[in-house]
């Protein structure tokens, strides 16, 4: 049993609850102050239960590899990564959105080994309508698309 999941799962569901049930027991807000809280709670309820039950491993250990020595952070692969969202979170405010996110979402998709132009066409397509769906449309809220430069 992964522990450590175990734990961390628990205590993001027990806090989505309480902050979920106090914002609706507030009496300035009330139900309509939760309308992005409800669904994330449910989210963290059905995503808890799949945590969980990937985390219990029920049956004997067959360990059939040597494991090997998990260097953490210090795995070039991790460290990129880490670095690459420091640097795609600096450039948000001088380039905007729209263009930071495209180049962050091209550049992480060539060093995890993706080629297919097509697939990068769809990538590019499909995270743009999402972008314009969900902030222009449904939250309407504007977000800085292009580099306030121009």
């Amino acid at each position: 049993m992964e522990i450590q999941a175990v734990i961390l799962v628990l205590f993001c569901l027990s806090w989505s609850i309480y902050y979920y049930l106090s914002t609706v027991a507030n009496p300035d807000g009330g139900a309509e102050s939760v309308i992005f809280i409800k669904p994330l709670v449910i989210a963290i309820m059905v995503a808890s239960f799949f945590v969980i039950y990937g985390a219990v491993k029920i049956g004997p250990i067959i360990e059939t590899e040597e494991k090997s020595a998990d260097q953490g952070i210090l795995q070039p692969r991790r460290l990129v990564f880490a670095v690459s969202i420091f640097i795609y979170a600096a450039a948000l405010p001088f380039l905007g959105y729209l263009i930071p996110s495209l180049v962050y979402l091209s550049l992480m998709c060539l060093y995890l080994g993706l080629r297919n132009l097509w697939v990068f066409v769809g990538l590019w397509a499909g995270y743009t309508a999402l972008l314009w769906l969900a902030f222009s449309k449904l939250m309407q809220v504007p977000i800085p698309i292009w580099p306030t430069i121009f």
